[in-house]
């Protein structure tokens, strides 16, 4: 869950509900089509592989593991209007191996923070903002609109019960045709600093 820092107590304090770390919970199928289970089954693995459940998911939130998933993921030729697996997605999953959760989320928070702001010098958004929306730093701007931003933090549990973070390059075609070249440039040089930084963590 969300949380803020506070300065009495000194330390974070949770701001929304959140299903505490560990708990447990049973999926049940009765899907009759053949062709429905399998894109369930599908969808299921890339919430359980990618991404989460409840608010900020693309940032590492609500991830979670679930057991004895059947068959692989299919890719598509080429991105869509919408997210989806394609042959431009990129996985990026050397980050370090963490006792607790918390560490896992944040390295690959602070990895997806110091590439999105190496895109250009401060007090510049034209690239971050092709990105994400909204883009919002107190004092200097505040733009408002939104789009989802390409990249799918995520926390595993590996078999040993410690914990990995990775991330998911996922593009879309970019809703403004004008800006879509820019948009693919943009995150081919933030890959190769997610890239750089995930190689060399520890």
């Amino acid at each position: 869950g969300l949380c803020e820092y506070n300065r009495v107590q000194k330390k974070n304090i949770y701001t929304k509900e959140y299903v505490p770390s560990g708990t447990k919970f049973k999926i049940v199928l009765n899907i009759k089509n053949q062709l429905f289970r399998d894109q369930i089954v599908d969808s299921l693995k890339m919430l359980s592989n990618y991404g989460g459940l409840g608010s900020h998911s693309r940032n590492g939130f609500g991830s979670l593991y679930i057991d004895d998933l059947p068959g692989s993921l299919r890719l598509l030729e080429a991105p869509k209007s919408f997210s989806s697996l394609s042959n431009k997605s990129f996985f990026f999953n050397k980050f370090g191996i963490k006792d607790k959760w918390e560490d896992a989320l944040s390295e690959i928070g602070k990895a997806y923070r110091d590439a999105r702001n190496s895109l250009e010098p401060r007090r510049h958004y034209v690239k971050r903002s092709l990105i994400a929306k909204p883009l919002i730093v107190k004092g200097e701007v505040n733009i408002s609109e939104r789009h989802s931003k390409p990249y799918f933090l995520h926390v595993s549990k590996l078999p040993n019960g410690k914990y990995q973070g990775q991330i998911l390059f996922m593009p879309y075609n970019y809703h403004d045709t004008a800006k879509r070249k820019e948009y693919f440039q943009t995150c081919e040089k933030m890959n190769q600093k997610l890239n750089q930084l995930s190689a060399g963590a520890k």
